[in-house]
C-alpha cells in the first residue's frame, strides 16, 4: 500500500458509525483494518530488520520501545529475518494479503530446515506467497510441511532421525498465574504413542463420570481431561488403559491414507505401532463413510451418537463442521440434523459435530426450527 491509499484507508475506518452500518460496510471496515494492520506490520519487521543489523541485543531494545516482553519481540526478530530471507512475503504481508501467522509458518520451516536445505526454500518465495494469500494459515502450514519434506531429501527414516534430534521439552511458571506450564515437541513415532496413551488413560478414567470440578465449556472440558489424563501417566497411576485405539482413514477417490493423528513415519515404524495398537480402518468416498466399524445407524433407540459414530465422522471432520471454524473436532459435539425433539433419528447422515460458540449460534437463530438451516446443512454435503 502507498502512504496516500494508507490515509484514505484510515479515513475510511475513523468513518465507520456502527449505529447504522450494515453488515457489508462492516465487513469493507474490518478488510480494511486488516490492509492497515498488513501495512504496519511489514514496516514494523522493516524497521526490526534494520535494528537487528545496529543494535548488539535487538529483542531489548525492541521490547523497550514496542512496550513488550522479550519473548514477544524475539518472535517479532524471527519474522523480520523471514522477510528478508524471502522478501515476497514481506510484500504480500504489506499488501494486507496475508498475515503474520503466515509468516510464522514460513518461519517455523526455516528453522525445521538444514542450513543447506533453506536457500531452495526461500526460492519458492513468490511461488508461496501467492499460496499463502489464497490459504488460512493452517491451510498453508500443511502446504509448507509438504514443500520442506521435498527439499529435506532422503527417505522416511533420515526424516525421523531429524524429528528424534529435533525433540525439546521446556518447563516453566507463569508468573500471572502462579501455574506450572509443559511445552513438549516429540517426533512422531513418539508423539502418536503418547498421544495413544492420553487417549486411551482419558477414556478409562472418565468414560463412566466426570469429576465435578470438570469445566463447563467443552473445549475447556477436553483440554482439562487430557491435563489429568497426562498427569496420571507421568504420575505412573494404575490405571487400566489397554490398547490404544487407531483411526487409518483411506480416500478411496484419490487414493491416499491418513495415518493417526497426520503423522508421517516411515513404513516399519508405523506398522511396530500398529501391532500394538487397535486398529480401525475408516474408507471414504467423495465426503462420504463407505465402510467403518461399528453401528452407524442407531435410528431413534437412542439420542446419544455411539463411539462408531464418533469415529466415522472424526474420519470426515478435522474441525467443527461450519465453513471457516477452526475448533478442533475432539472440542465438538454431535448434533442432528434433523433435531432430536422432531422426530429426527440417530444415524450417521444425520449428526453434525459443531463446537460450542457455532451450536450456540444456530439455537439462538433458529430455535424454532425443525431442521438445521440450509447453510448449516451444506456442511454435511
Amino acid at each position: 500500500m502507498q502512504v496516500a491509499e494508507v490515509h484514505r484507508t484510515i479515513d475510511k475506518i475513523a468513518a465507520f458509525d456502527p449505529k447504522r452500518a450494515s453488515l457489508d460496510e462492516t465487513k469493507i471496515g474490518l478488510f480494511a483494518i486488516n490492509a492497515v494492520r498488513g501495512w504496519l506490520e511489514a514496516r514494523l519487521l522493516e524497521m526490526t530488520a534494520h535494528l537487528a543489523a545496529v543494535s548488539s541485543f535487538p529483542e531489548n531494545d525492541l521490547a523497550v520501545a514496542s512496550r513488550t516482553g522479550q519473548r514477544s519481540a524475539a518472535l517479532v526478530v524471527k519474522r523480520a529475518e523471514t522477510v528478508v530471507t524471502m522478501p515476497a512475503l514481506g510484500e504480500a504481508l504489506g499488501a494486507g494479503q496475508i498475515s503474520t501467522e503466515h509468516v510464522d509458518v514460513a518461519t517455523r520451516a526455516l528453522r525445521r530446515l538444514k542450513p543447506s536445505d533453506r536457500p531452495g526454500f526461500a526460492a519458492r518465495a513468490e511461488r508461496l506467497a501467492l499460496i499463502a494469500a489464497r490459504s488460512t494459515p493452517e491451510e498453508f502450514d500443511q502446504t509448507v510441511q509438504r514443500e520442506t519434506d521435498q527439499l529435506a531429501a532422503g527417505d522416511g527414516a533420515q526424516l525421523l532421525a531429524r524429528q528424534k534430534r529435533a525433540a525439546r521439552v521446556r518447563t516453566w511458571i507463569d508468573k500471572a498465574t502462579g501455574m506450572w506450564c509443559l511445552h513438549a515437541r516429540l517426533d512422531p513415532e513418539t508423539g502418536v504413542t503418547v498421544q495413544g496413551r492420553i487417549d486411551a488413560t482419558l477414556a478409562a478414567k472418565f468414560a463412566d463420570k466426570t469429576p465435578n470440578d470438570c469445566p463447563d465449556d467443552p473445549g475447556e472440558k477436553q483440554d482439562w481431561l487430557r491435563a489429568q489424563a497426562l498427569a496420571a501417566l507421568l504420575l505412573d497411576e494404575r490405571t487400566a488403559r489397554g490398547r490404544p485405539e487407531v483411526v487409518i482413514v483411506v480416500d478411496s477417490m484419490s487414493g491416499t491414507v491418513r495415518w493417526p493423528y497426520g503423522a508421517r513415519l516411515p513404513d516399519e515404524v508405523l506398522q511396530k505401532y500398529l501391532n500394538t495398537s487397535r486398529v480401525c480402518w475408516v474408507d471414504v468416498h467423495c465426503g462420504n463413510i463407505v465402510a467403518a466399524p461399528g453401528d452407524l445407524n442407531l435410528g431413534r433407540t437412542t439420542r446419544l451418537a455411539n463411539r462408531a459414530q464418533r469415529r466415522a465422522l472424526g474420519a470426515l471432520y478435522a474441525t467443527c463442521a461450519i465453513p471457516g471454524c477452526d475448533v478442533r473436532y475432539e472440542n465438538t459435539r454431535l448434533h442432528h440434523l434433523v433435531w432430536w425433539r422432531h422426530g429426527g433419528t440417530t444415524d450417521l447422515c444425520n449428526l453434525l459435530p459443531l463446537c460450542a460458540l457455532c451450536r450456540y449460534r444456530h439455537k439462538a437463530h433458529y430455535a424454532g426450527s425443525v431442521i438445521m438451516p440450509g447453510w448449516l446443512c451444506l456442511a454435511w454435503s
